[in-house]
């Protein structure tokens, strides 16, 4: 009987990793909500590996793993995944790199989403481990809409691991897109989804609404990225020429992917990299508050790719790393990069692990408020939604909340008010002449609050 799902893993010299990425996919779980798990096959392509990747593999002795080897001299991610799809028996595809993991539950509840809605594709959030597994303490989670080519020609949006699509909806979309899988592409991942995208809206094909939890952990490797940053943003740019709608949109594109080449240098303290990187940055988007804002995310991304979103690492990212920064973009970046960088600390992530923290330091008689409904408030309150004296506070009235709504008005002195980081001043300048205590997530992190 042919198998429900297709897990297609390009391999290379992935010895290393692939047995605990199998295992992640052996010991599959029901979804949260009683989805079962379905049939599967992982169709692992060997992209000319001179390890034991192979023999990994094959040690595990399960009839559900095919070994196929990429023909000919090694071609890259890209065209492995071609193989593997051209061998795949299953309805559904979804590609897998060597080194990541599927969380416990998502084979179930990706494959669930789609049944659910008969639909065609599907897509999930993912969380970024270490090298060693650990968690790094950032997620993304996507919104509905992410796939189509507009959003996808910004930035790539959907992350390989995380996506479920039927096969006979891929292998139309190569047909129709013969550069699908292009070899000569770095960024060939985001390139793939693009070709898919442009080929799908035209097709009809119906994505289900996003699964709103990270379904993959995705692994980043240690090391020195500099030469990968330049590499990924002369791909991506060009990526954007292709797909761009017009030069509004390109601009824009370019100026975010920029960003992140910036961000990225900073972290890394590559003073050479941080002049390349941002000679093409616009005078305007070099100073001001608006663009310092627009460097909070690509930071963080930076810096939880190097471990300075754990808490730990969140002290050494104030005590060393701002320095470095401020030292580095001078003359370049006219911001207050202590703001940047405080807000940069505080993701979904850090926000819900201050909410906890603070709480378990409060009083009988303290209440905990959050402040916010947005992604961030809603992490925040997974954690600590089902404890006594918490209640939130979110300006937009459509918001649904777990727990208990109050008003401003209702704060009193015995509130500890936790401010999510995204739109603070605002949410600061509501705030000012209550009673409450104003607490900031990163300020618990760092052990500034008693």
């Amino acid at each position: 009987m042919r198998p429900e799902l297709s897990y297609i893993i390009p391999a290379h010299n992935a010895e290393a990793f692939i047995a605990e990425t199998l295992s992640a996919l052996r010991t599959q779980q029901p979804g949260r909500h009683g989805e079962p798990v379905p049939s599967w096959e992982a169709v692992i392509v060997d992209d000319r590996s001179t390890d034991g990747t192979v023999r990994a593999v094959k040690a595990i002795g399960d009839a559900r793993l095919v070994v196929v080897r990429n023909p000919g001299p090694q071609r890259g991610p890209a065209a492995a995944r071609r193989v593997g799809l051209h061998h795949a028996t299953g309805r559904l595809v979804c590609f897998l790199d060597a080194d990541d993991l599927p969380e416990p539950h998502s084979m179930a509840e990706l494959v669930g989403a789609i049944k659910a809605e008969d639909a065609d594709a599907v897509t999930g959030g993912y969380r970024l481990i270490d090298e060693t597994g650990e968690d790094l303490c950032w997620s993304h989670l996507p919104e509905n809409g992410d796939w189509s080519v507009q959003k996808l020609s910004t930035a790539n949006r959907l992350i390989i691991g995380a996506v479920v699509v039927t096969r006979q909806a891929l292998l139309a979309a190569e047909t129709a897109e013969p550069r699908m899988f292009d070899t000569g592409c770095q960024s060939e991942d985001w390139a793939m989804w693009l070709h898919f995208a442009r080929v799908a809206h035209d097709a009809g094909v119906r994505w289900a609404h996003v699964v709103d939890r990270p379904v993959l952990a995705y692994r980043q490797r240690s090391g020195s990225r500099s030469r990968q940053v330049m590499e990924n943003l002369s791909s991506g740019l060009q990526i954007i020429q292709q797909f761009g709608a017009d030069d509004d949109e390109i601009r824009a594109a370019a100026i975010s992917m920029l960003r992140r080449a910036v961000s990225e240098a900073l972290v890394e303290g590559d003073a050479d990299l941080v002049q390349a990187a941002s000679a093409d940055i616009p005078p305007d988007e070099r100073g001001g508050d608006q663009a310092a804002e627009a460097f909070v995310s690509p930071l963080r991304w930076s810096l939880a790719c190097r471990g300075y979103l754990r808490p730990p690492g969140m002290k050494v990212a104030m005590a060393e790393l701002l320095p470095q920064i401020t030292k580095l973009a001078a003359g370049i970046l006219h911001f207050d990069w202590s703001v940047v960088m405080r807000r940069a600390l505080c993701g979904p992530e850090q926000l819900a692990m201050a909410a906890s923290r603070l709480h378990a330091t409060m009083g009988p008689s303290g209440r905990l408020v959050i402040y916010g409904l947005g992604r961030n408030g809603r992490a925040a309150l997974r954690l600590v939604a089902g404890r006594d004296h918490v209640v939130a506070i979110d300006d937009d009235a459509s918001r649904t909340s777990p727990v208990p709504r109050i008003m401003v008005d209702d704060l009193t002195a015995t509130d500890a008010v936790l401010v999510t980081p995204d739109k603070r001043e605002p949410i600061l300048g509501r705030i000012d002449g209550t009673p409450a205590r104003v607490v900031l997530p990163e300020d618990v992190l760092l052990g500034r609050v008693r």
